[in-house]
């Protein structure tokens, strides 16, 4: 009987293959996040919140409106930058047919009330404490921000803060169609 030697890959053939699987690996992690994460044009995940002054909302109840949701955190220092502006466009706009809905992620309820006390938010707010929304919108980060239309479509998604000027522009285009 002949014995056969098994052949060992060189180090070089070796570093090459482990490379090229894991950069496969990538290519499949970073396009099935892109198809996963709710992107421009497509519905808006459908949602129902309890909100902090002891009503709901969903995103149902608000259909025939453009509606701007933000995820944000009290501990979040982005989060604070954006709130004033978030609170300006939202007395500006309230009455043309948008509405505002905050989702507070990975808080706690004397960090969140103080947040919406210290802002003045008026806008309706309540917590994800599961993280149940959150997850449904593939949020990635705080604060993000996404600009649903009246079809309920999500047509804008901002990651990081908003400034005012984005923010109106936007709203400004979707209002005008």
């Amino acid at each position: 009987m002949e014995r056969q030697s098994l052949r060992v890959p060189e180090p070089t053939s070796r570093i090459l293959l482990i490379g090229g699987v894991v950069v496969v690996l990538l290519v499949a992690l970073f396009y099935g996040m892109r198809g996963s994460r709710p992107l421009e044009g497509r519905p808006a995940p459908g949602f129902t919140l309890s909100l902090y002054d002891g009503s709901e909302t969903s995103l149902n109840g608000l259909r025939g409106q453009v509606v701007v949701l933000n995820f944000w955190a009290s501990w979040c220092e982005p989060c604070r930058e954006e709130a004033p502006a978030l609170e300006r466009v939202w007395r500006a706009y309230r009455e043309r047919g948008v509405a505002f809905v905050g989702v507070n992620v990975k808080d706690v309820p004397k960090g969140s009330s103080a947040f919406i006390d210290k802002f003045g938010i008026t806008y309706p707010n309540g917590p994800d404490p599961y993280d149940r929304i959150a997850r449904a919108y593939r949020v990635f980060g705080y604060p993000e921000t996404y600009i649903i239309d009246v079809n309920g479509r999500v047509q804008k998604r901002y990651i990081g803060a908003v400034d005012e000027t984005t923010l109106r522009a936007a709203l400004d285009e979707l209002l005008s169609k």
